[in-house]
């Protein structure tokens, strides 16, 4: 494990290849500016099976810059 690397921040986009939308913090489908950041996999797939979301991907943040 390496101390230094930072952990992957994610946001929870939309199982659509045509739809690019990402949950924001009220649990909504929005565009990739307005949706919420979580600090890891696991507190989102938390976050989705809490808003009922079953069917979603996970988006890397980091690959975008920083918020």
């Amino acid at each position: 494990m390496c101390l230094n690397k930072r952990p992957q921040r994610v946001k929870i986009r939309m199982n659509s290849l045509t739809d690019n939308r990402y949950l924001d913090r009220q649990g909504r489908w929005v565009p990739w500016k307005q949706a919420a950041w979580f600090s890891s996999d696991r507190v989102a797939e938390r976050f989705a099976r809490q808003h009922g979301v079953e069917v979603f991907g996970l988006f890397p943040c980091e690959s975008y810059g920083h918020p």
